[in-house]
């Protein structure tokens, strides 16, 4: 199961409820709400023997504030009224919602609300809305907080067109907005990494390994990122999956790394257990540009250094379609650059 939250992705507050999906468990991130410790997975056995937390600190905390490149509209929306703030992890929901959605997140300070990052493909980029504009007016309401714009877009059904005031620089720009349907967490890091070349990792502190994280380094190998916690309990299920595919795949060139926010002392005892290489991302910079707060999420990248799939959550019977596409993209050649 996916574990529900009334926020879907960062920058709404979330709740967490029950299963949503059989044979799917996952957490996610939410904003400024002290979220219960993750359930036992429903979608496993009674008696399925689920790895416990290590009794020291959980790291990043459910309840802290979050600032990300994902929600939009929703809230201080990827970013708090003081400004961008640390991501943090907690239970996630699959499945699309039917609130309209511009696909934008924002950042407030004193001069205004500031968009702070535009996704592919949404109701936004196809505005022409870019990073750095200044949000005066939407849909004819004049606005001052994130909040504000969320309330203004959620109050319209979808497909509705919203006239966007905004300064950029010093110029005064009318754009328009058509609302969409807000896409599932999946689908959005989707329309935002597939396809593209994957996101910088240099910032990671290495906590076990001897791989270095810098895509130079990488090239030529298939890389996996898992994006997990100490406290996640979805992503405990899911670690002895990743040592079995590191053990097997690793002669073929597949790296599997995994990256969390916990922070470093914490990162190197929950680490005891895993085969693999990981990381801290303390600062969350990393997890903020692949959008990994629902955890466990799962990059694929290619040789190349594209993203080629992704999973949010655990699906235990997606399992094997995604060792497959991994051992596909180690047994395809580079071609050559020119």
């Amino acid at each position: 199961m996916i574990a529900d939250r009334k926020l879907r992705r960062i920058g709404s507050p979330l709740w967490i409820a029950g299963a949503s999906a059989a044979l799917m468990l996952g957490c996610a991130t939410g904003v400024g709400v002290v979220a219960p410790t993750p359930p036992q997975p429903a979608g496993l056995p009674a008696s399925a023997s689920v790895p416990q937390p290590p009794p020291a600190s959980r790291g990043t905390q459910p309840g802290a504030e979050v600032s990300a490149p994902d929600t939009a509209d929703a809230t201080p929306a990827d970013a708090t009224p003081e400004g961008p703030a640390r991501p943090r992890a907690t239970p996630d929901t699959a499945g699309a919602s039917s609130e309209a959605w511009l696909g934008l997140s924002m950042r407030k300070t004193d001069s205004g609300v500031f968009v702070n990052g535009v996704l592919r493909g949404s109701p936004a980029a196809g505005a022409g809305l870019m990073v750095g504009d200044r949000l005066v007016r939407v849909g004819g309401q004049p606005i001052s907080t994130p909040v504000e714009v969320a309330e203004v877009v959620k109050a319209h059904p979808v497909g509705t067109r919203l006239d966007l005031h905004v300064l950029r620089g010093s110029d005064t720009r009318m754009l328009y907005a058509v609302t969409a349907a807000k896409p599932d967490r999946e689908m959005m890091i989707r329309n935002e990494l597939v396809g593209f070349q994957a996101p910088s990792i240099s910032e990671l502190r290495t906590v076990q390994g001897a791989v270095v994280p810098a895509w130079a380094q990488l090239r030529g190998q298939v890389v996996v990122l898992e994006f997990w916690a100490s406290w996640c309990v979805a992503c405990r299920a899911l670690a002895p999956t990743l040592n079995a595919w590191h053990e097997e795949l690793a002669p073929t060139g597949v790296h599997i790394l995994g990256i969390t926010m916990d922070p470093y002392e914490e990162a190197v005892r929950a680490s005891s257990s895993l085969q693999f290489p990981t990381f801290s991302d303390e600062s969350g910079d990393v997890t903020l540009r692949y959008q990994g707060t629902a955890l466990p999420t799962v990059i694929v990248v290619d040789r190349q250094g594209i993203v080629r799939d992704v999973m949010v959550g655990l699906d235990f019977e997606r399992l094997p379609s995604l060792k497959r596409a991994i051992t596909d993209l180690a047994s395809a050649q580079v071609t050559p650059e020119r």
